[in-house]
């Protein structure tokens, strides 16, 4: 028997409770250090210690912007001692990014990863650190975005990128643009807050990189010409029919949002506009994700808390979006209510104490009220 077979035996709890891990309040945060060494099973080794979240009081590190893929965690790593599982896309996330580390020494030694600084299994640890995400990717010295392994001639297009060709690299190769353009990656709800509020984000595929400044100004060169180049990235040809593909707007919104984040304030309902079609793993996310990008109206009134049911986190964004607006706004919010199977306006939560959100049809009462919120 292995050291780490000996060792897995320990739960979760008991290894995010040691003195090390152990979060002191709802301000500490943990960090993850990449070892340069394998385990004697060939297995990832990091550690983890926790800090807390005052800027002088914690060690310059990198946030990791990443798509958790399948969210069985079946691919073992070894964290402080312990045989810890995760996903094989965060695994592959791991091996690329020993590799860019070495290439980038600028790039800080720590790492904030989600799966691994906060223990999943604890709602009240994960509403705690999701309301500080915020914080946590805007003090981060860099956000790494990982957009997942090489493929369909995503090489060529990152180095173009790197090298700085906006007036070439996309227009050029249709086919990579839109299979980079719509990577499962730019459809996680989750990237939208991380990549707004950081203070500079690095895209990596594969082994290559590229600054968010290089894919922002190519997604502005494409935006800009609104005729051949954008009608070629966008159209798909199914038959004798060309169709638009909307799916590859999701990045061309993220660099509004990200200009929206950081120079003026943005409402709860208008964001939701941007992100209702987003994917995440809880459906509450489809909520708490966006939180921290609503920086004035009521949606600043909800607290993140995983102990809620989904129909419950909708209802109180239906609620936030209807304090929002005007005299016109209320009064189609409360039209688009009655779609509900139960009032959503109502504070009362035993209504929807374990509803999904979907068979009541609360979530698409939450996305149709939010196209009515006022514009920011």
């Amino acid at each position: 028997m292995s050291q780490t077979d000996n060792v897995s035996r320990i739960g979760l709890t008991e290894l995010y409770s040691r003195e090390q891990c152990l979060l002191a309040s709802k301000r500490s945060f943990r960090l993850l250090a990449l070892s340069n060494s394998r385990s004697e099973d060939g297995f990832i080794v990091c550690s983890l210690q926790s800090y807390e979240l005052a800027d002088d009081q914690h060690p310059q590190y990198t946030a990791l912007s990443y798509m958790w893929g399948d969210s069985r965690r079946c691919v073992p790593i070894v964290l402080n001692g312990v045989k810890f599982y995760i996903t094989s896309s965060l695994l592959e996330a791991l091996q690329h990014l020993k590799d860019i580390q070495q290439r980038h020494p600028d790039m800080c030694g720590r790492w904030w990863i989600d799966m691994l600084c906060i223990n999943q299994d604890d709602d009240r640890e994960r509403g705690h650190q999701v309301s500080n995400m915020r914080d946590i990717f805007q003090h981060a010295n860099l956000v790494v975005a990982w957009l997942g392994p090489e493929a369909d001639g995503s090489r060529d297009l990152m180095q173009g990128l790197n090298n700085r060709q906006p007036s070439e690299t996309f227009d050029r190769q249709l086919h990579q643009t839109r299979a980079f353009l719509s990577r499962p990656y730019w459809s996680r709800l989750w990237i939208v807050q991380e990549i707004c509020v950081a203070r500079d984000v690095l895209f990596a595929c594969g082994t290559e990189t590229a600054p968010w400044a290089s894919l922002r100004d190519q997604l502005q060169a494409a935006n800009s010409t609104k005729g051949r180049k954008m009608g070629s990235i966008f159209s798909n040809t199914i038959g004798d029919l060309s169709v638009l593909d909307f799916r590859l707007l999701i990045p061309f919104n993220l660099v509004d949002l990200r200009e929206k984040s950081q120079n003026r304030g943005m409402s709860l309902g208008s964001i939701l506009t941007f992100t209702s079609q987003s994917a995440s793993t809880d459906p509450r996310d489809k909520v708490f994700a966006i939180l921290d990008l609503a920086n004035h109206g009521a949606g600043n009134e909800i607290v993140p808390d995983y102990t809620l049911s989904s129909c419950s986190v909708y209802c109180s964004a239906i609620r936030a979006v209807y304090k929002d607006g005007g005299l016109m706004h209320k009064s189609k919010v409360r039209e688009i209510a009655t779609r509900c199977h139960h009032d959503p306006l109502s504070e009362d939560n035993s209504i929807r104490r374990e509803c999904d959100g979907m068979e009541c049809n609360a979530w698409w009462c939450c996305s149709d009220a939010a196209l009515w919120a006022m514009p920011d």
